[in-house]
C-alpha cells in the first residue's frame, strides 16, 4: 500500500514562518551586534569576587557544593539567593575559556543575543503580525536599561531567567512535546532567578491567539487554561520548599531597608522609579540607589495610580480572551513582586537589571498596540502615524543612550565614575572610585575619593575601612588598627576588617594579638588565599621574635 505523503503547508503559512524567522534572525544578530564591544571590558564589581582567585567555582571538585549551595558562597558569603543554573554557566565558561572576561562577556552578549530571538518567536506565537514582530525584537535589541544585564557578567541572571521564561512561553503552545518541555524551561528559569516565580500566573490566564487584525474570538476556558497551567504550578511547588531548603534568608541585607508606613510608601513608588529605566533620556548608571519614602509622594501616587490601571487593563483584557494580557502581566507581575518584598520584609531592591523580565513584557506589548493602531480603521490615520513615528524615535533613541552607556561599564574605575556622575547622591560611587584608585596606587586620589563619600553618607563601614588600607600601606599600623577597629563596629564581623587588624597588629610586634585575630578569620573563611598569607607571615614573624610558634592552621 502507497503511503499518502503528509499535506503540504498552505504558502501563506509558509510566507508567514519565513517572516517570522528573519525577523527573529536580524533582531538577534543586532542585540548582539550592539553589545560587541562590551567583549572587551574587565570583571567589575561582584564579576570579581565570583570568577578571580578564591573562588570557589575555580577549585576543582566544588561544582556540586556550589550547585547545592547559596550562590554567593562561591565567594564565601552569603545572600539568600540560589542559582545554581546561573552558577553553572559560569563554571562552564571559566573552565572553557581559561577564566578569560573577554569569552564571560561573549556569552552574556550571545544569550541576550538569543533572548531577543525568542521575544520575536513569542510575538508571532501569540499572533503578533510583522511590525509587531520588528518593533518588539528591535526595541528589546536596543533597550539602555539591558547594559548593566550584558555588559556586566555578574548580571547574567537576568538574561538567563528571561531566555528560560520566553522559551517556557513558547513550548507552552508547541503541541505535545513542548507541554512537556515547557516546564522544564521554567524551572530553569526559576534556577537561574527567583523572579522568574512571578512568571507562573501567565501560564494560567485563558487566552487564545490573534490575527493582525485584532483579538480572535473567546475560545479559551478557565479549565483548559488551568490545565496548561497545572505543570508550572507544579514546578513552582517544588521549587520554592528547595529554595528555602538549600538556602537561608540573610539576617541584612546591602540595600536600604524600610520600616513601617515607609514600607508601603516605597513599595508602591517601586513601579514608578523601574519602569522609567525602559525610557532613553532618563540617565542611566549602575545599581541605582533608591531611597525608602516617609511620605506619599509624587512617585507612591503615580505607582498607585499604575496598579490600579494594570489590574483593570489585565482583568478586562483575560475576561475577553486578548493574548495582550500575557505582555502586560510580564510587565507587572516581576515589579509587583519587587513591591510585595519591600512590603512584607523592608527589602528595597534597586538597579535597571531587575526589569529585564519586565521590559520583555513591555516591547511585546507596544508593539502590538502600535500594530492594532495601524490595523484598525477606527483609529485615525494622523493617530496611527505618529504612534508610529514616536516608536521609531524610542527605538532610534534608545540605540543611542545605549552606545553612550555601554562604555562606563569598561573597567571598575569608569562603571564607578559614572554612577558618581549620575547619581551624586549615592556613596557606593565614590567608595567605588576609592576603592579603584587604591588598587592602582593613588592613595592620595582615594583619600579625596573617600571623603566625598563621607560628605555624602558618613555611615558607610567602607570609609574607615578603605582608609586603614591606605594607611597600613603608608607605614602607620596604629592608625590602621583603629580605623579598622571603627568599620568593624560599624558593620559587624568583617574579613577585611580583621585582616588589617592582623596585619597591623604583626607590625606592631603584638604577635599573640595578631593570632587570635588570625585564628578567628581562619574559622570563618577557611582556605582564604590572603589569610593564609597573613599566617605565614605571622609565623615567621614569631620565630624572629623568639617565641614557640606554633603552625598555622590547615584548611
Amino acid at each position: 500500500m502507497r503511503a499518502v505523503p503528509p499535506p503540504s503547508r498552505p504558502a501563506g503559512e509558509r510566507s508567514r514562518q519565513r517572516a517570522v524567522l528573519i525577523a527573529a534572525i536580524v533582531s538577534g544578530a543586532i542585540a548582539c551586534a550592539v553589545f560587541l564591544p562590551s567583549i572587551a571590558f574587565d570583571f567589575v564589581r561582584d564579576d570579581r569576587e565570583l570568577l578571580l582567585d578564591g573562588s570557589r567555582l575555580r577549585a576543582p571538585g566544588t561544582l556540586i557544593h556550589v550547585l547545592a549551595s547559596d550562590y554567593w558562597s562561591v565567594a564565601g558569603g552569603e545572600s539568600g539567593l540560589w542559582r545554581p543554573c546561573a552558577a553553572f554557566t559560569l563554571w562552564v565558561d571559566g573552565r572553557v575559556s581559561g577564566w578569560s572576561p573577554a569569552w564571560f562577556h561573549a556569552a552574556n552578549v550571545l544569550a541576550h543575543g538569543f533572548t531577543t530571538f525568542l521575544l520575536v518567536l513569542v510575538v508571532a506565537a501569540f499572533g503578533g503580525g510583522t511590525l509587531a514582530m520588528w518593533l518588539a525584537g528591535l526595541w528589546f535589541a536596543f533597550m539602555p536599561a539591558h547594559v548593566e544585564s550584558v555588559a556586566w557578567i555578574a548580571g547574567r541572571t537576568d538574561i538567563w531567567c528571561a531566555l528560560f521564561a520566553l522559551a517556557a512561553l513558547i513550548l507552552a503552545r508547541a503541541g505535545r512535546f513542548g507541554r512537556r518541555a515547557g516546564p522544564a524551561a521554567f524551572a530553569l528559569a526559576l534556577l537561574s532567578k527567583e523572579s522568574a516565580a512571578t512568571m507562573a500566573p501567565v501560564f494560567a490566564l485563558p487566552q487564545v491567539p490573534s490575527s493582525d487584525a485584532g483579538p480572535a474570538p473567546a475560545t479559551g476556558t478557565w479549565s483548559a487554561a488551568l490545565r496548561v497551567a497545572a505543570p508550572y504550578l507544579a514546578v513552582l511547588a517544588i521549587w520554592a520548599p528547595l529554595h528555602a531548603l538549600v538556602v537561608r534568608p540573610p539576617a541584612g541585607f546591602a540595600g536600604p531597608a524600610a520600616e513601617g508606613a515607609v514600607r508601603l510608601w516605597t513599595a508602591l513608588a517601586i513601579p514608578a522609579w523601574e519602569l522609567r529605566f525602559l525610557l532613553p533620556g532618563v540617565g542611566h548608571s549602575p545599581d541605582w540607589m533608591i531611597a525608602p519614602l516617609a511620605s506619599p509622594s509624587p512617585a507612591a501616587l503615580f505607582g498607585l495610580a499604575l496598579y490600579a490601571i494594570a489590574a483593570v487593563l489585565i482583568v478586562r483584557l483575560v475576561a475577553v480572551r486578548d493574548p495582550l494580557a500575557t505582555p502586560l502581566a510580564i510587565v507587572w507581575f516581576p515589579l509587583a513582586g519587587m513591591s510585595a518584598l519591600a512590603l512584607v520584609r523592608g527589602t528595597v531592591f534597586s538597579g535597571e537589571r531587575h526589569v529585564y523580565l519586565a521590559s520583555a513584557g513591555a516591547a511585546w506589548a507596544v508593539a502590538v498596540w502600535i500594530e492594532r493602531c495601524r490595523n484598525s480603521r477606527a483609529v485615525p490615520v494622523v493617530i496611527t502615524r505618529n504612534a508610529l513615528l514616536a516608536v521609531v524615535l524610542l527605538v532610534a533613541w534608545s540605540a543611542r543612550d545605549t552606545l553612550a552607556t555601554l562604555p562606563e561599564w569598561r573597567d571598575e574605575e569608569t562603571m564607578y565614575d559614572a554612577m558618581a556622575r549620575e547619581q551624586p547622591q549615592n556613596a557606593t560611587g565614590p567608595l567605588g572610585q576609592g576603592l579603584a584608585r587604591i588598587e592602582r596606587g593613588d592613595d592620595p586620589g582615594a583619600w579625596d575619593a573617600l571623603a566625598s563619600a563621607a560628605a555624602i553618607d558618613s555611615t558607610r563601614y567602607e570609609i574607615p575601612l578603605y582608609r586603614a588600607g591606605i594607611v597600613l600601606r603608608r607605614g602607620r599600623p596604629e592608625e590602621a588598627m583603629a580605623l579598622a577597629r571603627e568599620a568593624g563596629a560599624k558593620v559587624g564581623w568583617n574579613r577585611d576588617a580583621l585582616l588589617i587588624e592582623a596585619l597591623a597588629l604583626q607590625r606592631l610586634g603584638r604577635w599573640v594579638e595578631a593570632r587570635n585575630v588570625l585564628e578567628d578569620l581562619s574559622a570563618r573563611e577557611p582556605g582564604d588565599r590572603d589569610v593564609r598569607s597573613a599566617w605565614r607571615a605571622q609565623v615567621a614573624g614569631e620565630r624572629r621574635a623568639g617565641g614557640s610558634a606554633a603552625p598555622s592552621p590547615r584548611h
